[in-house]
């Protein structure tokens, strides 16, 4: 076997590597090597929404299995135009949009990045019949402003798979552009597609199918038994499209593969029919108070509010119950959606138990390349800011005072994660704060995107004042650009290349003390980091 490099580097095995540029020009006699169906073929990484990416192995028969059965169910022929709108490195691409299609003889039109108004015209231009897309996909061509009357009922399926469907985004999209869904369900690690809409039979609006031609499908417990029709388990599948393993995780791979099936992770139930139904994602069940909620049930009720245009519901870790419900949302443009209207629409739909405690209005939700919501980095990044910063809820009657101290330069700006600095972004001005605030200092827009800074620096001012309470008084002038950390600046903007993070200087600090003695008093961060010295 042989290592073909596209640049100029060689490894220590020359024997075994060759350039592409000298296979191109000269080709290799001895380069054809004997193969059979179990040789690996791929490595394609997970998106590692609920952990890290893993590499997923798969065989040549993986592939030609599965994109053989992918061409066959939605009835590709030579004379179709598929149209790949997914990234390349993503297995959505690679076997649903491009091997399938190989297969069938058709032709594939590749699309540089989705970009809606774009999108209807390539379908348009290219005669296209099929493509296949994430949710997401479809929620931001749902809200095409300029796309009354846009009819795509050309096209023969509009597949969408990669995360459940919302019903409402579903519903809206036939409505609106008269194009017939096909929902169907997949992973990596079980080469793409394990399940489909029938594009002829019955289609279950919610449903991700009924399992493909050669493919078992099961709903397991915890303990690996089967489970009957209606009850929530583990999806569990066995078929000639399980992947070889994990590159790399022998041990993982022992742990998700057991005696030919594939435990995916995610949670569902089979109806009488043998329809499939998906629930969420065994990870992001939140267990709140001996309580199993699941996300996708309020995140369901949710997109049925005429105000919300995207959502995401995570368990939020608490000390009492564990965890609690977190329902983040991002409203319509033009849409003035409020926590309080949040809760009023809520409270009759769900049980108590579930309704969620924290409820943000946000501009975005994190998103990997192919559109999927990072569940896991909207919990990571809502957790760390509470560590940076203590909110109370309410309006609190707070003095400030002036305090000199010492302080690592790591702390100030906003460590998240080892290594890694953290500030927030104003969507007005563009001024980068650290550590990340709530609103901006300049032209006090609320803040809402972190920014990875560079890992070494010094700050220009070590003072924060602090912007977590309506009616506090109106802060001090800011000083831009380099000056000395000796205490008489107010504020920190950026990071000066060059000099280590681990300096120490003299600052100001604002610290809130709260009046009323039964309420806490302390400062509105974490200073551990802190030392108070006299001035």
């Amino acid at each position: 076997n042989k290592t073909i490099l596209t640049g100029d580097l060689i490894l220590d095995d020359e024997k075994n590597t060759i350039l592409l540029n000298t296979l191109i020009n000269e080709g290799d006699k001895n380069f054809f090597v004997q193969l059979n169906g179990d040789d690996s073929a791929s490595i394609i990484y997970t998106s590692g929404t609920t952990g890290h990416p893993k590499g997923v192995i798969l065989t040549h028969s993986n592939i030609l299995y599965n994109s053989f059965v992918a061409f066959q169910m939605v009835d590709l022929q030579p004379e179709d135009t598929a149209l790949c709108i997914m990234p390349l490195f993503h297995v959505n691409a690679q076997i649903a949009s491009m091997m399938s299609t190989i297969q069938a003889k058709a032709t594939v039109v590749l699309e540089e990045m989705f970009k809606p108004r774009n999108f209807i015209e390539t379908l348009k231009k290219y005669k296209c019949t099929t493509f296949s897309g994430v949710p997401t996909i479809y929620n931001y061509l749902n809200e095409m402003p300029d796309a009354e009357g846009e009819d795509l009922s050309f096209l023969k399926a509009c597949v969408c798979g990669a995360a459940p469907m919302p019903v409402e985004v579903f519903q809206k999209f036939e409505e609106k552009f008269k194009g017939k869904i096909i929902e169907g369900y997949g992973l990596s690690e079980g080469t793409c597609v394990s399940s489909l809409n029938p594009l002829l039979g019955e289609r279950k609006i919610g449903s991700i199918g009924i399992p493909i031609p050669g493919q078992e499908m099961s709903i397991w417990d915890n303990d690996g038994s089967s489970l009957p029709d209606g009850e929530v388990g583990e999806i569990v599948i066995k078929g000639p499209n399980t992947m070889k393993g994990y590159y790399k995780k022998n041990e993982e791979t022992k742990r998700i593969v057991q005696n030919g099936w594939l435990r995916t992770g995610d949670l569902g139930y089979r109806d009488k029919d043998g329809y499939y139904f998906i629930v969420g994602r065994k990870k992001e069940m939140i267990i709140s108070g001996g309580e199993n909620i699941y996300p996708k049930e309020i995140e369901e009720i949710l997109y049925e509010h005429e105000g919300v245009l995207d959502c995401a519901v995570v368990g939020i870790p608490d000390k009492t119950y564990g965890e609690v419900v977190g329902a983040f949302i991002v409203p319509k443009n033009g849409s003035s959606v409020s926590e309080k209207e949040i809760k009023t629409y809520l409270r009759p739909k769900i049980a108590g138990y579930k309704f969620p405690k924290i409820i943000e209005i946000v501009t975005d939700l994190p998103k990997t390349a192919t559109g999927k919501i990072q569940k896991n980095k909207i919990i990571e990044d809502f957790v760390g800011n509470l560590q940076l910063v203590n909110r109370v809820d309410g309006h609190l009657n707070i003095h400030y005072k002036w305090v000199y101290g010492e302080a690592l330069a790591k702390f100030y700006t906003g460590l998240k994660n080892e290594g890694k600095f953290y500030g927030s972004k104003c969507p007005k001005c563009k001024k980068i704060q650290c550590p990340p605030k709530s609103y901006c200092g300049v032209c006090f827009e609320e803040c809402t995107e972190w920014v990875e800074l560079p890992n070494i620096g010094t700050l220009e001012s070590f003072t924060t004042v602090y912007m977590e309470f309506p009616g506090q008084p109106m802060k001090p002038p800011y000083t831009y650009g380099f000056i000395k950390l000796d205490g008489t600046h107010t504020h920190v903007y950026h990071l000066i290349e060059g000099i280590p993070e681990v300096e120490i200087k003299i600052g100001l600090r604002v610290e809130a003390v709260w009046e009323d003695p039964g309420k806490r008093k302390g400062n509105l961060h974490d200073i551990k980091y802190f030392h108070p010295v006299e001035k």
